[in-house]
C-alpha cells in the first residue's frame, strides 16, 4: 500500500455548514428578543472579522477558557443581550451541528477507505469537544482513528500540527485532503504529504498533487 494514513480537514471538507444568516440563527438558538437581533448580529460578525479573533486562532495557542474571555470583551452579551458567553460559545455549538450537511458521496468513499484498511484522521482547527460531537451526530466518528483538534496544540496552517498527524510515518505516506490551499494544502505540501484538493479553485502558487470536484472520483484512485 502506497498511502497508509488518509488526514480530512473537518469544515468545508467532511462537514459543510449553512454560513447563511449565521448570525440570525445562533441569536434564535439563544432567544434573544427580535428587537436585539441586528445588534447581536452586527456584534457577532464583527467578533469573527476583528483582529484579536485572527491572532488567537492564526498565531497562538488557544482555550476554550480564552475563548470565552474573548466572547465576554468582543460580544458583552450578559450585559447587551442576558445571555452568558457560555451560552453564547453552546449556542454556536448547536448552530454548527444542526446547520450542517454532509458533502455528497463521502459515506461511500469513507466506507470504502475503512475496508481497504486506511488509517483515517480529522485534522481541525475547532476544538475537541463540540467538533466530535458534530462528527457523532453526522454518523462519521466510527470511521475515524484520530481526531486532531488544536485545543493547546498548534493550529493550520502551522507546519507543527500537521507534522503531529504524520506521527512515526513517513509525510509520503500520509494524505491531506482539504478544501483551503494555504489552510490545508501549502503546509502539507511542503513537509512531503501529498495532497488532494476538494473543490478548491486552481492557483498557480499552490497545486496540489489532485483536484476533486466530488468524492465519487476518489473510489477508483485509492
Amino acid at each position: 500500500m502506497k498511502f497508509r494514513r488518509i488526514v480530512f480537514d473537518f469544515d468545508g471538507t467532511l462537514i459543510i455548514h449553512d454560513k447563511k444568516e449565521e448570525a440570525i440563527q445562533i441569536a434564535r438558538i439563544l432567544n434573544i428578543k427580535e428587537e436585539l437581533i441586528p445588534e447581536f448580529k452586527r456584534r457577532l460578525d464583527s467578533f469573527f472579522l476583528s483582529e484579536t479573533y485572527k491572532e488567537v486562532f492564526f498565531n497562538r495557542r488557544v482555550t476554550e477558557e480564552l475563548y470565552l474571555r474573548m466572547i465576554d470583551t468582543l460580544i458583552n452579551p450578559t450585559i447587551s443581550f442576558n445571555v452568558t458567553n457560555l451560552m453564547v460559545y453552546e449556542a454556536m455549538c448547536k448552530k454548527a451541528m444542526f446547520f450542517s450537511v454532509l458533502p455528497d458521496s463521502i459515506k461511500d468513499l469513507l466506507n470504502y477507505l475503512y475496508e481497504k484498511g486506511y488509517e483515517l484522521c480529522v485534522l481541525t482547527n475547532g476544538f475537541y469537544k463540540p467538533q466530535y460531537e458534530i462528527l457523532k451526530y453526522t454518523g462519521l466518528n466510527n470511521y475515524f482513528n484520530r481526531f486532531y483538534a488544536w485545543d493547546n496544540f498548534y493550529a493550520k496552517p502551522d507546519k507543527r500540527a500537521f507534522y503531529r498527524t504524520v506521527g512515526s510515518l513517513e509525510p509520503r505516506e500520509v494524505i491531506m485532503i482539504g478544501d483551503d490551499l494555504l489552510n490545508d494544502i501549502k503546509p502539507a505540501k511542503e513537509i512531503g504529504m501529498y495532497t488532494i484538493g476538494y473543490k478548491v479553485k486552481d492557483n498557480e502558487k499552490v497545486k496540489p498533487d489532485l483536484i476533486i470536484s466530488s468524492y465519487k472520483e476518489l473510489l477508483t484512485i485509492l
